[in-house]
């Protein structure tokens, strides 16, 4: 009896793992390019996260979870993926590129009316659609420490506000003084001339609006292709703080911004500083890399496509001298997904209310 009783409890326990084993998935995430494997991958079903891929880009799933899960990493396009139709043990996300023009032919002629155009453009946020879902990823760090961090998606509701995730945590190490983030690290305060909340739409980031107004400060020239005008820039000599090279695509039609993608040398001797409570902070720009694509619809405005930012300054002078300061930010749009579960946050701040 006592036999018979332990085979049916020992058959029960192996049933049960058996099950637990087969309600599970087990994916590896790879670059659909060049098939490298892609960690930190987030894996949402619905608007609950429920897993993340690791270094190897391997994740395990639990198929009970939903029929479908959306696949989100920055700089790629996100994903939806039907579990119980998956016939294959790897998935591939598609990288988010640049625009090539096919036939290029440089104009004489002045820029200055287009410039104007795309300046006004981008402080009027004309024909620009803000996405209602977006993912964002944000982080700012030195060596040791972690000033801001944000992986997470947004859902903004007009009129009540921007929603955000509960599960994910938020750090953020700073307070706002004249609607400038000062950083609170080991005591000391810290700032910097680029506002890393990047709490403003891509479109009128500091980078773009620059380029586009100070003239002084760049050399132009500008080409075209069928139905675009590509506007290229080099920094003046005397261009020392924010001395970009890149380009603009920009609409023939309605001057609207399709692409701009700008960039500063790494290894040159460019610095920035400001003045914080009666101190000169001075760093040197180690790197820094700008890209925004944007996409015209079928009503003629633009939906964002991807917005990316990476920065590396170092403290030349203060408590934090020779600290490396390092941003990355990302902001693409997400499928949609029910927000209900969400709470208020402020973007601003970073603060869930």
């Amino acid at each position: 009896m006592k036999r018979t009783l332990f085979k049916s409890l020992l058959f029960f326990a192996l049933l049960v793992v058996s099950n637990t084993y087969a309600q599970k998935t087990l994916i590896q995430v790879l670059d659909k390019g060049d098939h490298a494997p892609l960690p930190h991958v987030l894996f949402y079903a619905n608007a609950k996260a429920i897993a993340t891929s690791d270094a190897h880009g391997s994740v395990t799933l639990p198929n009970t979870i939903s029929d479908s899960v959306t696949v989100v990493k920055e700089d790629y396009y996100d994903t939806i993926i039907n579990l119980r139709q998956l016939n294959a043990d790897q998935i591939f996300l598609r990288k988010i590129g640049t625009t090539q023009l096919t036939e290029v032919v440089v104009l004489k002629r002045n820029i200055q009316d287009i410039l104007d155009q795309v300046y006004a453009h981008a402080t009027s946020l004309k024909n620009i659609n803000f996405p209602k879902y977006i993912h964002t990823f944000n982080v700012l760090s030195t060596r040791s420490d972690t000033l801001l961090f944000m992986n997470n998606r947004l859902c903004f509701v007009k009129g009540k506000g921007c929603f955000i995730e509960q599960e994910h945590q938020i750090i953020s190490h700073f307070t706002l003084e004249n609607n400038i983030p000062v950083f609170d690290l080991d005591h000391f305060k810290v700032s910097f001339n680029n506002n890393f909340t990047h709490a403003n739409s891509p479109i009128n980031s500091l980078e773009l609006l620059y380029v586009a107004r100070y003239r002084d400060e760049f050399v132009y020239t500008i080409s075209e292709d069928d139905g675009l005008y590509k506007v290229s820039f080099t920094p003046q000599k005397s261009n020392k703080s924010y001395p970009y090279s890149g380009y603009i695509m920009i609409d023939k039609e309605d001057l609207g911004v399709y692409e701009f993608s700008a960039q500063i040398s790494p290894g040159q001797n460019y610095k920035r500083n400001l003045a914080l409570h009666d101190e000169i902070l001075n760093f040197q720009i180690l790197n820094e890399s700008s890209y925004i694509r944007y996409e015209k619809n079928e009503n003629g405005n633009y939906d964002l496509v991807k917005y990316a930012y990476d920065c590396g300054l170092k403290a030349l002078n203060g408590h934090f001298k020779n600290a490396v300061f390092v941003n990355k930010c990302r902001k693409e749009p997400t499928p949609d997904f029910d927000a209900s579960s969400c709470v208020l946050f402020n973007v601003m701040t970073y603060a869930k209310k």
